[in-house]
């Protein structure tokens, strides 16, 4: 890593000649020149009031299911980037816009004392104070609230208290803040003592939440030098070393089994230590298993680097745009001797674009070994990817969960990279989350009696010692059903075979989803289904199918993926075409269901990948 200032209180940035160097190089400035503007403009128009409530941020979102946009002048306006609709100004969406606010201030004042560092301002710096003070003197005055996950004061539950607080504090560690001085003591007890104790007593379980509301309250032990809160939050039933221990698993990948909480947890858990390494506080335990949580989605990846978007979380992620990140946790991360492996990992997905992380830490030098890609099963997670080396198709599955929280009732869904893909969510104030994409149907697996699965199936599965053959099997998403699933890569084919048993008659109706430019063979006439619940109403534009041998054909960023499932697998089989959304709701995709009524249910698609 570049040189660190070893001078001050606290190793929290490098120090202020580095930063000031790297400006010189092309696109740092202009990265630099936006932190400044928000610090100026919030130097300038700072005002609060504890009368004003803050609300939850996935309230902040249009009929459409798209986030509005926030305008930090415009209380009465909210308009939708994606339809244009202005949202009406309701008490929820007045207060979600008052969330979106005290975000911006506190990002601001945290770019404030960015700048007072850089530029030496001292008016950067007093302004930082200033607010800060004003929050101490007044927190008291700010009502407990929340609905939906926990209480905060300032902000609308425990989660989003937590990262406040947590910016606050990065504030003062970058000005180099004595927290023993008597201003220090006095922000402690108004501020950051209550606040702590606020979202601990909140911290009932592992779980995301549960790891910002420690992240907040080890900044403020180790900032004000408190070492039995210190104590409390990393030893707790539930504390810092149980949420990053239990929370994580021995491969890396967070409980809930999604990407976007997985970085999401992971932030906070880098935070953490991030704190404790810039108060040389060491606690070895959780290097190890944060090392690998930065670099496991490498094993899971397809091969530029796309995520696959399982359980809540938006979509469309990737290992590059997480890559700045890793630099911001290389710097805490160093010291450990497993760190190689996330050098290693910031050389090959960090694209070298200027970004704040590497202006403020410094990118590591390359090192370590390049995994190869191979083909993967993590049976602490339930999930596998099958990788080619024939040309076929790389296909991932996820075969179950390990708890509700955040998940979606998909156990023995694929995608394969760029078209049958999971799409995750939007935000959870939509119908679209609530009815779509939450619902086995919007995903391709198998869906029994048009109900969704268990959302706690958890399945096990077998990976060939050469990688080209996974098998899994779920017997508990439907009560007396078993459901298994083969992929096999076969030269250039991926071969699929789905298998439903029971003891009893019911429909299956196995899902297939793509998006792409379409070609399909066959006739197709109107068709209606009776369905009007569990996602079945979003399906549009439903035609059944009639031919012999299914054909069906995508086109999307010059590839081809080919279907072909041969006319033995469809015999007393309803075959239906439809569209249904993609994510954003507005973008739709090709979806296929193929519907008998039986106890036992066999059928095996093809597919190869061109271009």
């Amino acid at each position: 890593m570049a040189a660190m200032n070893n001078s001050g209180r606290w190793r929290f940035i490098r120090d202020a000649n580095s930063i000031r160097y790297n400006l010189k190089k092309p696109g740092y400035r202009d990265i630099y020149d936006k932190t400044k503007a928000r610090a100026d403009y919030w130097i300038t128009h700072f005002s609060e009031s504890p009368h004003e409530t803050a609300g939850w941020a996935h309230d902040y979102v249009c009929s459409c299911s798209a986030t509005l946009e926030y305008h930090r002048e415009r209380p009465d306006l909210h308009r939708c980037p994606r339809c244009g609709a202005v949202a009406e100004n309701t008490e929820k969406i007045t207060q979600a816009w008052q969330y979106y606010r005290r975000r911006d201030i506190s990002n601001g004042i945290e770019a404030a004392a960015l700048t007072a560092v850089v530029d030496n301002d001292l008016n950067a710096r007093d302004f930082v104070l200033n607010a800060i003070r004003w929050y101490a003197d007044n927190y008291h005055s700010f009502a407990e609230h929340g609905g939906h996950a926990g209480t905060g004061k300032v902000m609308g539950q425990s989660l989003d208290e937590a990262v406040w607080c947590c910016t606050l504090l990065n504030a003062l560690f970058i000005i180099d803040f004595d927290g023993e001085s008597d201003e220090g003591k006095r922000l402690y007890k108004s501020l950051f003592m209550p606040l702590s104790q606020l979202v601990i007593k909140q911290t009932r379980a592992i779980q995301n939440i549960a790891l910002w509301h420690c992240a907040a309250a080890v900044g403020a032990a180790v900032l004000f030098r408190n070492d039995a809160l210190l104590k409390q939050v990393l030893n707790g039933r539930h504390g810092a070393r149980a949420q990053i221990s239990e929370g994580f698993s021995m491969d890396g990948l967070w409980f809930e089994n999604s990407p976007a909480y997985h970085y999401y947890a992971l932030e906070a858990a880098t935070r953490l230590v991030h704190y404790l390494y810039a108060g040389q506080i060491r606690e070895d335990i959780f290097f190890d298993r944060l090392i690998k949580a930065w670099t496991v989605y490498e094993r899971l990846a397809f091969k530029n680097g796309a995520l696959v978007s399982t359980n809540d979380g938006g979509n469309n992620q990737t290992l590059i745009s997480k890559a700045p990140a890793a630099i911001a946790a290389a710097w805490a991360l160093i010291p450990h001797p497993d760190f190689p492996l996330l050098q290693a990992h910031i050389a090959k997905y960090y694209d070298k674009s200027p970004c704040m992380q590497a202006l403020l830490y410094g990118i590591p030098p390359s090192g370590g070994q390049k995994p190869e890609n191979e083909s993967v099963l993590l049976p602490s997670n339930k999930m596998c990817i099958l990788r080619s080396k024939g040309g076929a198709a790389d296909v991932f599955c996820k075969y179950g969960n390990l708890s509700k929280s955040h998940a979606h009732p998909d156990a023995l869904s694929i995608s394969i990279y760029p078209f049958c893909m999971d799409v995750g969510t939007s935000g959870y104030g939509s119908r679209l989350h609530r009815e779509w994409y939450t619902k086995t149907l919007s995903h391709s697996t198998v869906v029994v009696d048009a109900r969704d699965q268990n959302r706690e199936a958890a399945g096990s599965a077998m990976l060939t010692k050469g990688g080209c053959c996974f098998t899994a099997v779920v017997n508990d998403a439907y009560p007396g059903v078993s459901i298994s699933r083969e992929l096999l890569l076969s030269g250039s084919l991926l071969r699929d075979t789905v298998t439903v048993r029971s003891n009893k008659t019911h429909q299956i109706d196995w899902v297939f989803h793509s998006s792409g430019e379409a070609c399909f063979s066959g006739a197709f006439s109107p068709a209606v289904l009776g369905e009007k619940a569990n996602g079945y109403e979003w399906l549009s534009d439903i035609r059944r199918w009639s031919g012999g041998h299914l054909a069906a054909q995508w086109q999307k960023d010059g590839r081809i993926l080919q279907l072909s499932i041969g006319p033995e697998e469809l015999c007393n089989a309803e075959v239906y075409f439809a569209r249904s959304p993609d994510n954003p709701g507005n973008l739709y995709r090709d979806t296929i269901l193929i519907r008998k009524r039986a106890k036992e249910f066999s059928l095996t698609a093809c597919y190869k990948i061109t271009g």
